[in-house]
This record gives C-alpha cells, sequence and structure tokens, in this order.
C-alpha cells in the first residue's frame, strides 16, 4: 500500500436495547428477567438452571433500558451511519 493512500480502521460497536413487560406478559405476571445498566453499559440475565437461580453480566458498547424512547436509540446507533 502506498503512502498517498489512507488506512481506514472500522470498528464494530455493539448496542443492546431491553423492551418492557407487553401486556399478555403482565396478566400472566411474567417476571422480568432482563436488566439493564446504562452506566456501567452492561445487562444483567436472570437464569434458571435446575432449580438454581442465578445471572449473567454482558458487557456492550451501549445499553439502553427498556425506556429508551426510538429517538436516543436512532441518535446514538443510525445517526453517525448514515452522516
Amino acid at each position: 500500500m502506498g503512502d498517498d493512500k489512507k488506512v481506514r480502521m472500522d470498528h464494530i460497536k455493539v448496542m443492546v436495547r431491553s423492551r418492557p413487560l407487553n401486556e399478555q406478559e403482565k396478566a400472566s405476571n411474567a417476571q422480568v428477567m432482563v436488566t439493564c445498566d446504562s452506566s456501567s453499559r452492561s445487562v444483567n440475565v436472570a437464569t434458571r438452571v435446575g432449580g438454581k437461580t442465578g445471572k449473567k453480566k454482558y458487557h456492550f458498547d451501549r445499553v439502553f433500558g427498556q425506556y429508551a424512547t426510538q429517538e436516543e436509540v436512532y441518535s446514538a446507533a443510525v445517526q453517525p451511519i448514515v452522516k
């Protein structure tokens, strides 16, 4: 590669958005299985294996909780790409 060409490095960012329980889930008293922490950019997923409960933590580049608006998600995830 010659000196006159710039090397472009693209990075993949992984973002996650959780949704609130829907009406059917609320009616059946479903439990919230996913909790989001935007400040630590992590998601905790409740697990149940063999009668034991626990949780697993996953980290992302950006985390949107269940009350994030469509505009917030678009501004962070899509708008920088389409500029």
